[in-house]
């Protein structure tokens, strides 16, 4: 006979949700990583114009071209700023996506163990019923021969 599990429904309905978890999780460390290059962008830009003025310091530049370095370190603070906000932001969500898509892979994990459990169940009932009837068998054999 062949095994039927009754939660069969309930299981593909749960790794369906396991894999769309999954999908989701994986967008999620996309948009983190997008997000965290252009944060590592923004701070390697930073690193050159502080590096660049510097120079400008040892090589004595005048006063308005430091000024004019030190707005653009002004503006990529607050652009820095701005995308450690998006980037914590994407973490979060990744992390919340991540937690998401463990929950369901728990939750489909527990159906495969029901299910195997169930169905080494029903192996054992089945071979259980099979050594009765050949036990039956036997003895209906015995019967015959000596009676």
């Amino acid at each position: 006979m062949a095994f039927q599990f009754s939660l069969q429904t309930a299981m593909d309905v749960c790794k369906q949700e396991k894999e769309a978890a999954h999908k989701q999780y994986e967008v999620a460390v996309d948009a983190f990583e997008c997000e965290a290059m252009a944060l590592f962008r923004l701070l390697k830009q930073k690193e050159d114009v502080q590096a660049a003025t510097e120079k400008m310091l040892v090589e004595k530049a005048s006063v308005s071209d430091l000024l004019i370095s030190q707005a653009c370190l002004d503006g990529l603070e607050q652009q820095i700023g701005k995308q450690q906000l998006r980037t914590d932001q994407a973490r979060a969500d990744m992390l919340q996506k991540k937690a998401t898509f463990q929950q369901h892979a728990v939750s489909y994990k527990q159906y495969e163990r029901l299910k195997e459990k169930k169905r080494l169940e029903q192996k054992q009932a089945e071979n259980r019923r099979e050594q009765q009837l050949m036990d039956e068998l036997c003895v209906t054999r015995f019967k015959r021969k000596f009676a």
